[in-house]
């Protein structure tokens, strides 16, 4: 056997090894980021905001259905996000306040939207 060609192989099984470690080693895209909350963070405790900063991307990956449940943990966040069965863990109550608080909020900015243009509209 050639030892030039032996060489070759090694250096790119070990270039292999090096990528493979590398990618294991990085975290999933959406956990380079912390998750932005759309609404006033006074209502959370510490460690709400914590697992919302922290696993937010995923959770709404998961209760948009554009991530797949892989652990028994996820399994009931997905049926609780379905309102199948109500909120027991931290990240369960988390998000579904989160939820409820961004509704709220969404609501108001549109009520008080409408109530701008109905006093610009009255004026003339």
């Amino acid at each position: 056997m050639n030892l030039r060609f032996t060489y070759n192989v090694l250096e790119i099984n070990l270039i292999k090894m090096r990528t493979t470690e590398e990618k294991s080693a990085r975290p999933a895209r959406n956990e380079l980021q912390h998750f932005h909350l759309d609404c006033f963070p006074f209502i959370f405790s510490i460690e709400e905001l914590e697992v919302l900063e922290k696993r937010g991307h995923m959770m709404k990956a998961l209760s948009e259905g554009t991530e797949y449940p892989s652990t028994s943990e996820e399994k009931s966040f997905v049926r609780v996000c379905k309102g199948q069965t109500s909120p027991t863990s931290l990240m369960e109550t988390a998000w579904i306040k989160y939820l409820h608080r961004h509704r709220l909020e969404a609501s108001l900015l549109q009520t008080e939207e409408v109530y701008k243009e109905y006093k610009r509209f009255r004026k003339h």
